[in-house]
């Protein structure tokens, strides 16, 4: 019985310190914080649309019970869509599955966005924007497998959009910010 003990606890340790030996990835692009935070100050324009996750049915063997589920509450992040941006995102995609690899934003990239909170329906909106790219970033709770068999379970998804407002004073709707 101690041997066992001793072995779970062992087994325990090593499974704990691969599960925390990611390798943190960041992009290799310049970031030009003063362009970004002009492209942050404000205009006249407004940018209005939903967040949610529509899962892939039956994606490694889970069947989806939830055509969408919207952001609730969700905090929607919005940055300057810069080169750095643009490779952060091709990161997180081609590292979403692998467990080995967690790619992180430089603390300064982080800070040089704005948040906006979703309603209850995942509906956002930012206003005062000026003209340009931007990348909106969100986290939308995931729920699935509802059923006797399999009890709900919750994920947390990163989800994407990408808009661009050409003339001041625009009013952009129906954006989407999804897998």
């Amino acid at each position: 019985m101690k041997m066992c003990n001793t072995l779970l606890t062992i087994l325990a340790i090593c499974l704990s310190t691969v599960a925390f030996s990611q390798e943190l990835v960041y992009p290799k692009a310049a970031f030009d914080q003063v362009s970004a935070k002009k492209a942050l100050a404000n205009g006249k324009s407004a940018i209005m649309g939903s967040v949610f996750f529509a899962p892939i049915n039956n994606i490694y063997g889970i069947k989806n019970t939830n055509a969408k589920t919207y952001g609730k509450y969700a905090v929607v992040s919005i940055f300057p869509l810069t080169p750095y941006i643009q490779e952060w995102k091709k990161l997180k995609v081609k590292n979403s599955l692998r467990q080995k690899k967690l790619v992180k934003m430089s603390d300064e990239v982080y800070a040089t966005r704005l948040d906006v909170k979703a309603d209850e329906g995942g509906n956002f909106q930012f206003t005062e924007m000026k003209p340009g790219k931007y990348f909106l970033l969100s986290t939308v709770e995931w729920h699935y497998g509802a059923t006797e068999e399999d009890p709900a379970e919750s994920y947390y998804r990163n989800v994407y959009g990408i808009v661009e407002i050409k003339t001041d004073g625009e009013i952009i709707k129906n954006v989407k910010v999804t897998n």
